[in-house]
């Protein structure tokens, strides 16, 4: 294996009072390279705790769960009062901190969230809030996909939807 240091970049410098800063490159590097397996068997998430009643002043109206990979797109259609609504991701798993949501919602909108991991305290609160004009269908589609690699490291999710 091969490893390069770019030299020409970055903010680490050494200068003298009044000097240009010129790139530091002389010293001792050390470099881990570590290689992961996959577990043989695939291991199952913990359970997610259930999302809150109410989150700033926004009920909870509906809720959709499941385990990534094999669940990997969530679809909610309401009729919107004109009030705007919120969206709110929880999830479990060895990687639920790498999930991300890539929302469509309607008419060229969208919207990109993480997933907020609940293991004690209080409710980790990232909720997204989107507005609506009164009357309108509204059409939320997420697609889930998660960063790096996943063999064998399912995810369990559950987005909540608030709104009034």
């Amino acid at each position: 294996m091969d490893v390069t240091a770019d030299t020409n970049s970055g903010k680490d410098c050494v200068s003298a009072k009044g000097r240009t800063c010129r790139p530091r490159i002389e010293g001792a590097w050390t470099l881990g390279v570590y290689a992961w397996t996959p577990p043989e068997r695939s291991t199952q998430p913990e359970p997610i705790k259930d999302l809150p009643k109410r989150l700033d002043g926004r009920p909870l109206i509906d809720t959709r769960s499941g385990v990534w990979p094999a669940d990997d797109t969530v679809r909610f259609t309401f009729d919107a009062t004109g009030r705007p609504f919120g969206l709110e991701q929880l999830c479990a798993g060895d990687l639920a901190e790498r999930l991300r949501f890539s929302y469509t919602l309607g008419k060229g909108k969208s919207h990109g969230a993480s997933c907020a991991v609940w293991r004690s305290g209080a409710f980790p609160m990232a909720m997204g809030v989107h507005d609506t004009r009164p009357g309108e269908r509204v059409k939320v589609t997420a697609k889930i996909t998660v960063d790096g690699g996943h063999p064998g490291r399912p995810v369990r999710w559950s987005v909540g939807l608030y709104g009034e």
